[in-house]
């Protein structure tokens, strides 16, 4: 919604992230939560590069906003998946 987007950005602001973060959290938070970390689509998605999509990722896990967990699917395969809601605010 309008208002998540707005709280969103201003929690961007407290916490000073770049804008690649910010692109990235409003991607992620439009998104299932514990969706499967494929960063061949969020690079494709975001139009960015794969160094700028693991400095992202290093910020917002670095200010305790992302969470990449590894979990077994109902085959017992490990996933990465990316958890975020556990960490913000609203």
């Amino acid at each position: 919604s309008e208002e998540e987007i707005i709280e969103v950005m201003d929690y961007a602001k407290e916490l000073e992230l770049d804008m690649n973060s910010l692109i990235l959290l409003v991607y992620l938070i439009n998104k299932p939560n514990k969706m499967i970390f494929d960063y061949k689509k969020i690079i494709e998605d975001l139009n960015l590069s794969e160094k700028e999509l693991a400095d992202a990722i290093s910020i917002l896990k670095d200010k305790n906003i992302l969470l990449i967990l590894m979990e077994k699917n109902d085959s017992g395969v490990l996933e990465e998946k990316i958890d975020i809601r556990i960490y913000l605010r609203f």
